[in-house]
């Protein structure tokens, strides 16, 4: 992890910690060079594409719990691996 990636790690996890929800979800904050920053979760084991501008505001913080509210309810863990969470008001799901 460079200088740049670690700031950047640290606002994440304080973040995640500091909010219940992400702190029961989310268990893990990884470093793609091909697709950025990438949570991975607790219950299902799907991965949460942030992208390289990691942003965790209200907004996006919602559209995980939306998902994750559906994706608990209607369908499976196994539905999909990734879901990327990079665009405004967009959650797409990747198998």
């Amino acid at each position: 992890v460079n200088k740049n990636n670690f700031s950047t790690i640290s606002m994440l996890t304080q973040k995640i910690y500091n909010h219940e929800l992400l702190n029961n979800l989310i268990g893990g904050i990884h470093y793609d060079r091909s697709y950025g920053y990438i949570l991975s979760d607790k219950i299902c084991d799907v991965g949460i594409e942030l992208g390289f501008d990691p942003i965790l505001n209200i907004e996006k913080i919602e559209m995980i719990e939306t998902f994750y509210n559906f994706l608990l309810k209607d369908l499976n863990c196994s539905y999909c691996k990734f879901i990327n969470i990079m665009f405004n008001n967009q959650v797409i799901c990747i198998n």
